[in-house]
């Protein structure tokens, strides 16, 4: 998780899982968006009302209102993205479009087992949970602190999804996948979406095929508002293949080159055949996972074509592909060691709060990584440190860009 904001002398921290970090910057453009016109304010305004709010750093944010004082004309709001507490004229409330309202709050409030920490915003930090407590967080444990006493039951199903999900895996989690990995311990059904080479398949199992028809469906409705956008390199899109909705990250641009997620297949496609993809499919980790048949795999199985199926069982994860073993195969132990060990050392891939320079000094700009999409693809925030000023006019960071020389290392 990424500590978004911190009380003193509160031992409750506001957080949000990582994953959801990239969801934070959409919405706040999407808020900056709705907010450019005037909006209505919001009629019959009570506890409980969620709406959008500026801070005093003239950006909107989506906020729940905790409580009104019609003497003063006040309220106090909670900022369900952001975890922070603030206080408002009700004048200032402004309602928010039913799309901005569907999207579930990216804050969580958590305490810790062993008491408060000194974790500062914006830190990475490992969790697990234990249970709720009465005022409304979690209670959480880090790696360093003791495990829980038995007779403290363990919650976790009733964490939200997203944190539950970047709790430590179990072993048999092989594939890095967070959504429906292979095995390592049993062989598993899975289906063959796209097929690269023979021997090479992207796959989806029985899980995530289902996860897939109701993602086409969820597709299909948002693909209804037909609005248009200006892509962006690294971004995922609604675009329609074969006559179903798919969620699509732009490769590149002049042909505009699409990749599909879901189904590990590409294509070229014209800018407007891409349609905006909701926060809430964004989120969600990809279906297709990389396969290749481990060395010793009968030459009947490679040449597989799609829709075929296979029963499998991950051996290990390769730089961005999983080799496995078939079902009812027999292989060579000896075999399977030395093609592990042909196999390149796999870049260290791009996390979620990494920072990659991009200027000498490194100090100067850099680009802080908030959401990564395989080992190649990433998106995040431009942040110039030139000088004391938290907020930097465009202007002023293009001034800095154009005066520094280029990392060497950045790529």
């Amino acid at each position: 998780c990424l500590v978004l904001f911190t009380t003193p002398g509160d031992e409750r921290l506001a957080v949000t899982p990582i994953s959801l970090a990239a969801n934070q910057d959409e919405m706040m453009a999407d808020l900056a968006e709705y907010f450019c016109q005037p909006r209505e304010n919001i009629q019959n305004l009570s506890e409980g009302t969620i709406c959008g709010a500026v801070f005093d750093d003239g950006l909107w944010y989506r906020v729940k209102v905790s409580s009104i004082n019609m003497k003063t004309r006040s309220a106090l709001i909670y900022f369900i993205d952001f975890g922070n507490d603030y206080e408002v004229s009700i004048d200032g409330l402004k309602k928010l479009p039913d799309r901005l309202l569907e999207v579930p709050p990216m804050a969580f409030h958590i305490v810790f087992v062993g008491g408060k920490k000194n974790f500062q915003i914006n830190d990475s930090i490992d969790i697990s949970p234990i249970k709720p407590t009465p005022c409304g967080s979690w209670l959480v444990r880090t790696p360093e602190d003791p495990e829980p006493p038995e007779e403290v039951e363990i919650l976790a199903e009733e964490l939200p999804a997203e944190i539950v999900q970047e709790t430590p895996a179990q072993e048999d989690s092989s594939t890095e996948a967070q959504g429906y990995p292979l095995s390592k311990l049993k062989f598993m059904p899975v289906t063959v979406m796209h097929v690269e080479e023979p021997g090479t398949f992207w796959v989806i199992t029985q899980d995530g095929m289902l996860a897939l028809l109701e993602l086409n469906q969820s597709l299909a409705e948002s693909a209804r508002s037909k609005v248009k956008v200006t892509p962006e390199i690294g971004q995922m899109y609604n675009c329609l293949f074969s006559g179903i909705w798919c969620r699509a990250l732009l490769t590149g641009v002049n042909p505009h080159t699409v990749f599909f997620i879901d189904y590990g297949n590409a294509m070229e496609v014209t800018p407007s055949e891409l349609l905006p993809l909701p926060l809430k499919l964004k989120s969600l980790c990809p279906l297709a996972i990389r396969i290749k048949l481990a060395e010793g795999t009968s030459s009947k199985y490679f040449s597989t074509e799609e829709m075929g199926k296979l029963s499998v069982r991950a051996l290990e994860k390769v730089q961005n592909v999983v080799i496995v073993l078939v079902e009812g195969e027999s292989y060579i132990q000896s075999v399977l060691d030395h093609e592990l060990s042909q196999a390149a050392e796999p870049p260290k891939p791009k996390r979620p709060n990494h920072v990659v320079a991009m200027l000498t000094p490194k100090s100067d700009a850099f680009v802080a990584i908030t959401k990564a999409f395989g080992e190649d693809y990433f998106c995040g925030s431009l942040q110039i440190s030139n000088g004391p000023e938290q907020f930097q006019s465009v202007d002023m960071i293009s001034k800095t860009l154009k005066t520094k020389k280029a990392n060497p290392n950045y790529v």
